[in-house]
């Protein structure tokens, strides 16, 4: 009953949005996002900029003033509204960006803020975003991603399982693997059992942006050398979640 019901309910998610999603299908990198799950587009900020923004991120890092999330070995060191805090990290307020995102929730009324994140290679680091997951089960999050420094395989690159935010790929990951189509975290091992040739590593320069339905399965590689920044931006079509809303400043 229960696994009805969930079927039930992504399914109707699903109807509500399939008129919106259709009609982005003209749009060459919105229906990258809506088919695949993601979008890149080099060289949107200049170096100069990305290098602003990097030294920015340090400064509010060691403001003792500035609210920062860490995970448990301080790797992963996250500002959350940064756009309130520096102009050089306020990307929320980006028009192109906002109009695909727009386009993407079928919405203009939608709580967001950036986020700044440096990511350090720390013995034990589970990379950004802790492992396999999914920001949503069911409902379509849409994020921007901008790398500010150059990411190669060493620097935690961000990771994506092609196609795995639609819904018909939900229902054949529970039939083939046994995930669940509520389920959020996955092991390093569940992820493992499946055909990998479908996670797409995102090594690029700096100032590239990615558009990304994090309904999907993603993650941050833990990173083995030196450092990543990166400046995301999220949205909702509500109101920012509760457990995030003590870290936003």
């Amino acid at each position: 009953m229960f696994k009805l019901r969930s079927y039930q309910r992504l399914w109707r998610y699903q109807y509500k949005r399939l008129s919106n999603h259709l009609s982005l299908l003209s749009d060459p990198v919105l229906r990258q996002v809506i088919t695949k799950g993601y979008a890149v587009i080099p060289h949107y900020w200049d170096s100069a900029r990305c290098e602003k923004a990097r030294l920015a991120i340090d400064s509010l890092l060691s403001t003792p003033q500035v609210k920062v999330w860490r995970d448990p070995v301080n790797a992963d060191e996250r500002i959350m509204g940064a756009d309130r805090l520096s102009p050089d990290l306020d990307l929320i307020q980006d028009p192109i960006i906002n109009r695909m995102i727009e386009r993407l929730y079928g919405s203009s009324d939608l709580a967001k803020f950036t986020l700044a994140a440096r990511l350090s290679a720390v013995k034990g680091n589970a990379g950004s975003g802790q492992g396999w997951h999914r920001d949503s089960a069911f409902v379509y999050q849409f994020k921007a991603i901008l790398y500010l420094s150059d990411v190669t395989q060493e620097t935690g690159p961000f990771e994506y399982y092609k196609g795995s935010g639609n819904a018909l790929s939900m229902l054949k990951f529970e039939r083939d693997y046994g995930f669940s189509v509520d389920q959020n975290r996955f092991t390093d091992s569940e992820i493992e059992q499946t055909n990998l040739k479908h996670v797409q590593q995102f090594c690029a320069n700096q100032g590239s942006l990615l558009l990304v339905n994090t309904r999907g399965l993603h993650r941050g590689k833990p990173i083995l050398f030196g450092k990543r920044y990166a400046l995301t931006n999220y949205y909702w079509p509500s109101k920012i979640p509760e457990h995030m809303q003590s870290f936003v400043n």
